[in-house]
């Protein structure tokens, strides 16, 4: 998995917001949405296309792919996971898990913000999350994994 930079996740975002998941929607919409030129989104598209997280119709819409729409989640859902997880799991209170995870959300990585989603059984919660993001499940060895932490164990 690659990073995905601020810039490149508030693209992700918006046409997420924008298309609510699955409608194609125009450069000139995205463009609008963040108060930024055409030329300056139709450049990210580009990048967005190569990267496997967006594609153009024939009449140029932007969808995003099964990729992008699961980065989409990720990146709508992580503040949510995190405050979560902190009051959920650690017993820590509403508004010291908010200010937490408000903190955290920019640094956790990946793989921590799976581990916390599987805990949480959040992907049952949520619409659009399809549970792929194992990333424990891809770099497990025997030694260090457990049926509770990993979904292949």
């Amino acid at each position: 998995m690659f990073h995905l930079t601020f810039s490149m996740q508030n693209y992700i975002r918006t046409i997420h917001e924008l298309s609510y998941g699955n409608m194609g929607i125009r450069v000139s919409d995205i463009a609008e949405t963040l108060d930024i030129s055409k030329a300056s989104v139709c450049v990210a598209m580009r990048n967005l296309e190569k990267s496997g997280l967006v594609d153009r119709d024939e009449n140029r819409l932007v969808y995003l792919t099964d990729e992008g729409l699961q980065q989409a989640v990720l990146i709508v859902d992580k503040l949510n996971i995190i405050k979560c997880f902190l009051i959920e799991k650690l017993h820590i209170n509403e508004a010291t898990a908010e200010q937490d995870a408000f903190e955290m959300e920019n640094v956790v990585s990946h793989e921590t913000l799976c581990s916390m989603c599987r805990k949480l059984n959040y992907a049952s919660r949520k619409y659009g999350c399809k549970g792929k993001c194992c990333v424990h499940a891809e770099n497990c060895s025997k030694e260090n994994c457990s049926k509770e932490d990993c979904k292949e164990g």
